[in-house]
């Protein structure tokens, strides 16, 4: 299996293109070049970005699932921990037997980010992720 190599969000909104660029390997300058503008305008998505590089992915088409599987990735939409009443996209890693959940807000200077249900908390900027919408799910294989 491949594996995901950690992307910090450079700005307040980019949490999206920085977990696209996870998943893709494209730096994310360039996925915010490519995607991000068209994305806020609402020109694009980010299934449309993956298919255009080339990643096999399946889209959610039922907002009231939560459902995850062991042996897959997932594009989370979660609550903002940063941005009151906001949103907010991480990558939960289940390729293993152990979550691993790649935020990436995660080491930007004062930002509360999610870990993993099974975690132990070794800072007060940590909070277990336990709410969550499956937005898209991939395997890590293809990275």
């Amino acid at each position: 299996m491949g594996s995901i190599s950690f992307v910090q969000q450079p700005t307040l909104d980019t949490c999206t293109s920085a977990c696209l660029s996870m998943i893709t390997g494209v730096d994310v300058s360039d996925v915010i070049r490519d995607f991000h503008d068209d994305w806020k305008s609402l020109k694009s998505n980010p299934s449309e970005f993956l298919s255009h590089q080339g990643i096999r992915h399946v889209v959610n088409k039922d907002v009231f699932s939560h459902i995850l599987n062991y042996g897959f990735a997932y594009l989370l939409t979660v609550p903002s921990l940063n941005l009151e009443g906001g949103l907010h996209h991480i990558i939960l890693d289940l390729s293993d037997d152990l979550e691993k959940v790649y935020d990436p807000n995660q080491g930007k200077e004062g930002k509360r980010y999610y870990v993993g249900w099974s975690m132990e908390n070794v800072n007060e900027f940590e909070v277990k992720l336990h709410s969550w919408m499956v937005d898209i799910k991939f395997e890590i294989k293809g990275i």
